[in-house]
């Protein structure tokens, strides 16, 4: 695993070219800094993808449907882009 980089809204995300729109819709969705990981799937090595780390507050119900929300509208924006989300509740 590689360390992170963390982005917070002040920042631009030129360290894994993140779309400033994924940084927009994460930081409406989860106010507040997040680490970048570069990662791979060690069953699939070729496609590596950007695992997204927030930390937010809200109770389960509320986190797991800011991370549906935020997968959708990521999806729409970028349909063919490797990131993924993980959520640890604050």
């Amino acid at each position: 695993m590689h360390a992170p980089n963390t982005i917070s809204s002040d920042l631009q995300p030129i360290a894994y070219d993140i779309p400033p729109e994924v940084v927009e819709i994460t930081q409406e969705l989860f106010p507040g800094p997040f680490e970048v990981w570069p990662e791979s799937d060690p069953e699939a090595p070729a496609t590596p993808f950007l695992l997204l780390m927030v930390h937010a507050k809200g109770d389960a119900q509320q986190l797991v449907q800011r991370r549906l929300d935020w997968h959708r509208r990521v999806a729409e924006f970028l349909p063919d882009a490797e990131f993924r989300l993980v959520v640890t509740s604050v």
